[in-house]
């Protein structure tokens, strides 16, 4: 038989203890008991104060300048001079 072989057959205990240990506390984690206090779950409420912060204003500020900016280097010179 060859060395590697050998070595390979050596190393498959360790492999399946390794692989035992790495799974056993999963399984554990799994047998939890659930909680029997939970709370029943409610909808989240809206934020209370002035909606009119200027958020919405920034925010189609910022995107009509960068579709501006798009828009303005499409009209940027192409440098092909005498090879059209």
């Amino acid at each position: 038989m060859k060395l590697s072989t050998m070595r390979i057959r050596a190393a498959l205990p360790l492999i399946a203890l390794v692989t035992c240990v790495a799974v056993l506390p999963q399984t554990a984690a799994w047998a939890q008991p659930a909680n029997t206090k939970a709370q029943p779950l409610t909808p989240p409420t809206p934020p209370s104060g002035n909606s009119g912060d200027g958020a919405g204003f920034l925010a189609y500020a910022f995107g009509i300048v960068l579709a501006g900016a798009m828009l303005g280097v499409c009209f940027f010179p192409s440098k092909r001079g005498h090879q059209d």
